[in-house]
């Protein structure tokens, strides 16, 4: 899907024109020496410029509790800034669509937006996999966590996390698409950027 000769680092970016930051949950209060390897808690910052190009300019990965999740995601939403869209997905069921109308909640005063989850990863990955492997996603020479950024990418969907990956493409998705809700195998949007069917 990935590879990390797709992503040109860069030293600075151009002028935006929307920044999104999308966030895949999770609650593991995780310190080392304990036992396991639970999943992450994401946030991956990205950004489209006026030619639909699209830069990753921060990545967050911690292991925390469900408060720490919260207060993580509201600071970071406070640093950011009002203009960066803070995305949110919702799990299916009922416990999904409380979790949400809390994340919701959490952020007021901030742009909102959520997805609820009902396609497959490898799905949800394919534009923004024909979109790297063109070249028109870049990532800041300096960019948090960018190492484990290309590893989940390289080995997914087979490696041991894929958070970064469902945070990214997230991200992705929402800029270039606005939405997944309608991705399966026989239909494919006709407002993908640059991607032609023979790619798929």
């Amino acid at each position: 899907f990935f590879k990390k000769h797709y992503f040109e680092e860069i030293k600075a970016i151009p002028k935006i024109v929307t920044t999104v930051r999308c966030w895949d949950r999770a609650a593991t209060d995780f310190r080392e020496g304990d036992k396991g390897d639970p999943d992450y808690t994401v946030g991956v910052k990205l950004a489209v410029d006026s030619n639909n190009q699209f830069y990753v300019l921060d990545i967050i990965r911690e292991r925390l509790s469900a408060l720490k999740v919260e207060n993580l995601i509201l600071n970071t939403a406070k640093q950011d800034g009002t203009h960066v869209i803070v995305k949110g997905f919702q799990d299916p069921g009922g416990a999904g669509k409380g979790e949400i109308e809390n994340f919701t909640r959490m952020l007021s005063g901030f742009p909102v937006v959520t997805e609820k989850i009902n396609v497959d990863k490898k799905t949800a990955a394919r534009a923004a996999s024909a979109q790297a492997e063109a070249g028109n996603i870049k990532i800041l020479e300096n960019c948090k966590n960018k190492d484990d950024f290309y590893i989940e990418l390289e080995n997914f969907p087979e490696g041991a996390h894929d958070d970064i990956v469902d945070a990214f493409t997230g991200a992705f998705n929402y800029l270039a698409l606005k939405t997944v809700d309608d991705f399966t195998d026989d239909h494919i949007p006709n407002n993908i950027v640059n991607v032609t069917l023979n790619e798929w």
